[in-house]
């Protein structure tokens, strides 16, 4: 007979959804504090209850998100057609037409050539390797949008790993070197206007509402050595969270070596994804502000399938549809926090019980884009606060450019949650570490970024002409 703890134990999930949802009925039919609307109140409410669901698994990710797009228009937060469109977000679009491209890389054997050769050339020393991958994504990153760099290396190390024989969810090697993909994109991608849309974003507010601007120098100046002196510590961090198993990869070094032999020339599907690979990371390069991540993305999958790389069979085996669920569910959470003026609320309400310092003030902006950017996506982050922070900058005689910095800088570092960056998103989806894995690492690695951030404003930005004061 099944005792009363074992039958608790298999059904803890069941009994905790059941407890939330209780809470989070009773909260709905309280008053909304002052000055936050009965939309946004409730907005509050079902995001507590999503980001409960998320960090306790409660609900697989993708049935969580599912469940917020069902909630919103079933409490009146948004319009029923609002709340299902948000699903059409190009961040979505993105993601997918990333992962059938990956999915190319796989099948075609291409991803299989690139890991080899770098696998090669990292000798038989495991620590060797994950600094090749975690400095190359944090390179690449300051020329190409993370997400691109993401969306690139996800096959080659998940061709590593397997050459590894790495097994998921047990091996810290294995999960190291798919973290590093993510550190290394999100490190990268803040130092310059190429990294991601949100530096772009934070400039374009700043000059609508000021008049002032932001160069591309300038930002680069400012910004890339604290990047640079952040990913060093991240690397060294990454190695103390998740100890390397393995003592040497000399055997499969071996292995590899011949297999690459074996392989002889590069097939015609393998030119052809290659050639279609190089031209969509030089489009996002270079045409992705006037044609947009997500249309360069999809345009590129249309043209695998025209000339019959992929099928579509391969698209439905080696892509983790799930992850795009949750994807779309967050954007509408995040959504219905900013339309709804709730997030807004939050921001005012954690700055009102903040003593009215300046590096107070500050360090409060941080902090709220950092922890909106975890659960959000960056851009919407950055479009949320910046008025917000302009506002305060005004009030207490702040540098508008500083604040800018310190709004667009930490709305990268999206560490933590799958759902606060594409990187991270695309790394979860290899299925090889546990949400627990990046929530406790992703704590460390945020209050590292955050305290280097605070130096370099303090030391570093007063030696390039930069203030906040």
């Amino acid at each position: 007979m099944i005792s009363r703890y074992t039958l608790l134990k298999e059904n803890y999930k069941g009994i905790l959804f059941l407890i939330v949802a209780v809470l989070a009925g009773i909260a709905l039919m309280q008053n909304p504090p002052a000055g936050l609307s009965v939309a946004g109140y409730r907005a509050v409410v079902v995001f507590g209850m999503c980001v409960v669901f998320w960090v306790a698994h409660v609900l697989p990710l993708a049935i969580t998100s599912l469940l917020a797009i069902v909630l919103l228009p079933l409490f009146g937060i948004l319009e029923t057609a609002e709340a299902y469109s948000l699903f059409g977000n190009s961040a979505v679009f993105f993601i997918i037409g990333a992962l059938i491209l990956s999915t190319g890389l796989v099948t075609t054997g291409l991803a299989e050539r690139i890991a080899l050769w770098v696998l090669r050339r990292s000798g038989n020393k495991p620590k060797r390797l994950l600094a090749g991958v975690y400095f190359l994504c944090v390179v690449t990153s300051f020329i190409m949008p993370e997400h691109a760099v993401a969306a690139m290396m996800l096959p080659i190390v998940l061709q590593m790993i397997h050459w590894l024989k790495l097994e998921p969810y047990k091996s810290n090697f294995g999960k190291a070197l798919l973290l590093a993909i993510v550190w290394g994109t999100l490190t990268g991608g803040v130092a310059t206007f190429l990294g991601g849309a949100r530096n772009i974003l934070a400039v374009a507010i700043l000059e609508e509402n000021t008049g002032l601007s932001i160069s591309f120098t300038d930002w680069a100046v400012a910004i890339l050595p604290i990047s640079i002196v952040i990913a060093i510590v991240g690397f060294f961090l990454l190695q103390k969270m998740f100890p390397i198993e393995i003592d040497t990869t000399e055997s499969v070094h071996i292995k590899l070596i011949e297999k690459r032999k074996s392989l002889g020339k590069l097939s015609d599907d393998e030119i052809t994804m290659l050639a279609i690979l190089v031209a969509t990371v030089g489009a996002w390069i270079f045409l992705s502000e006037s044609l947009g991540l997500a249309n360069i993305a999809i345009i590129s999958v249309v043209v695998m399938f025209l000339f019959r790389v992929v099928r579509w069979q391969d698209a439905e085996e080696h892509v983790n549809w799930g992850i795009i669920l949750m994807y779309g569910g967050a954007i509408a959470l995040g959504v219905a926090l900013e339309r709804t003026g709730a997030a807004l609320f939050i921001t005012n309400s954690v700055l009102d019980i903040i003593p009215v310092h300046p590096w107070v003030l500050v360090i409060g902006l941080i902090i709220c884009t950092l922890a909106f950017t975890e659960v959000m996506s960056n851009a919407a982050v950055v479009a949320m606060l910046m008025p917000v922070a302009l506002s305060i900058a005004l009030t207490y005689n702040l540098n508008p450019i500083g604040i800018a910095f310190i709004i667009a800088v930490p709305a990268g570092f999206a560490f933590m949650m799958p759902m606060g960056s594409p990187p991270n998103a695309l790394a979860y989806s290899a299925n090889f570490y546990t949400l627990k894995d990046t929530i406790r690492a992703g704590i460390f690695m945020n209050i590292i970024a955050l305290v280097i951030f605070i130096i370099g404003a303090l030391v570093w930005w007063p030696l390039v002409g930069v203030s906040i004061f």
